[in-house]
């Protein structure tokens, strides 16, 4: 079994307060194989150091950035640069363009992009469940991304160590070894993920 977080924040987002350590504590107290550092609007040298396969820490960590657009947040994952906020249209093609998977987070909170179709065509997985939104926003975003056929998947959308882990996802069956955690695998795992 194991058990993930796509969405937190660390003091590289002015809204947080967490530091990478206390992520990686959090993850060994509460299981985590795998963990998004999603900050606001960049990427830490500190997260692309540990994101390498040589790094010593026991979990996989994701590189990711929440970036600012014109039609609400997205969240690019395996990013191997920092995208600068602007059109939406324009950084969703950034990530793309860096080979990523664009994530949506919380899109029925401060968010239009459902409302565009061709940006929704490049969405490769849908937050439907975040700690920080309502029941009702997040229930309309698990079934936006049933009826467009989008994969889902959830996370703690963390500004505080204590919220690491309180929503997670869970798969069974797909092992993966410490810094083994590739795109196309997150992509199988999250197939084989059901409500």
């Amino acid at each position: 079994m194991l058990a993930f977080d796509f969405h937190i924040h660390t003091a590289e987002s002015p809204d947080s307060k967490i530091k990478i350590i206390d992520i990686i504590n959090k993850c060994n107290k509460y299981g985590l194989n795998a963990v998004a550092i999603t900050d606001h609007n960049k990427i830490s040298k500190e997260v692309l150091k540990l994101n390498l396969k040589n790094s010593k820490i026991p979990i996989n960590i994701i590189v990711g950035e929440e970036i600012s657009t014109d039609k609400g947040e997205t969240i690019g994952l395996f990013l191997k640069k920092e995208i600068k906020p602007g059109k939406a249209e324009e950084v969703v093609e950034e990530i793309k363009s860096q080979d990523a998977l664009v994530y949506l987070p919380h899109p029925f909170k401060r968010s239009t992009i459902v409302k565009y179709s061709e940006i929704v065509k490049e969405v490769d997985i849908v937050e439907v469940w975040n700690c920080r939104t309502s029941y009702e926003q997040n229930y309309k975003a698990l079934l936006f991304a049933q009826e467009k056929n989008i994969l889902f998947s959830c996370g703690s959308d963390a500004h505080f160590a204590f919220e690491i882990g309180r929503c997670k996802n869970i798969v069974e069956g797909i092992p993966i070894k410490e810094k083994e955690l590739e795109k196309e695998t997150l992509i199988e795992m999250l197939k084989n993920t059901d409500v």
